[in-house]
């Protein structure tokens, strides 16, 4: 019994001082306007964080630390209080699901991250409709699989497939010819993007390095 008892006030003495180490630090623009309240404990952001803005005050960004690192929901939000992102942290890090929203609360991009690299699904949203701009995966951070483009009629503009974020994307004109072909490599343009006429014939060719145009139809380009 006397060893419960020591167990039971050895427990109630940890909250206590936990407690009595906890604190809300809030900080403030030059205006008076409140800029940020968060938490803190043994002089480490612990729990709830809130930023705002400063022109009317509203909340901006709601999160939640834990020793110091992000971790759990993180909302962002518009002036007209809805959410403009919606993320999750793992020990400072994206994991899960992120999604972007319009201030009208409709989905317009979703990206899929473990260990705060892009893993999984990739999705945009034409702004107001359902009908998918982009449609893709990423594996360790890179273009992966079958990636597709679509207009705002959904009539589909461009295709690629993609392993470790190599490949090629292909490109058509409205009327589904073949307008131009780019290479990739680690997810950026770096090689050649040849251009078609509707004879399928090849009428200019760019050269890239790593998304930088370094020739254009055999000339090479100088940047300085």
């Amino acid at each position: 019994m006397e060893l419960k008892k020591f167990n039971l006030l050895f427990i109630a003495g940890l909250l206590l001082l936990a407690a009595s180490c906890t604190r809300m630090k809030t900080e403030y623009y030059p205006n008076g306007k409140i800029q940020s309240q968060v938490s803190y404990r043994f002089g480490k952001e612990h729990g709830t964080a809130r930023y705002y803005e400063n022109t009317y005050g509203k909340l901006e960004l709601a999160l939640n630390f834990k020793n110091g690192k992000k971790e759990g929901k993180s909302l962002k939000y518009y002036l007209n209080n809805k959410v403009e992102c919606e993320s999750f942290y793992h020990n400072d890090l994206l994991e899960g699901r992120q999604i972007f929203y319009t201030p009208m609360n409709q989905p317009v991009m979703e990206i899929n991250f473990h260990k705060g690299l892009k893993e999984g699904p990739y999705r945009e949203w034409y702004s107001g409709s359902d009908v998918l701009k982009v449609n893709g995966q990423y594996k360790n951070d890179m273009f992966d699989g079958h990636w597709e483009y679509h207009d705002e009629r959904d009539i589909m503009v461009g295709e690629g497939d993609f392993k470790d974020g190599d490949g090629v994307l292909t490109s058509f004109d409205p009327n589904g010819r073949i307008n131009r072909k780019t290479t990739y490599k680690n997810s950026l343009r770096d090689g050649p993007e040849y251009y078609y006429d509707l004879q399928g014939n090849v009428i200019k060719t760019v050269v890239y390095q790593e998304e930088h145009i370094v020739e254009i139809d055999g000339i090479k380009i100088n940047e300085e």
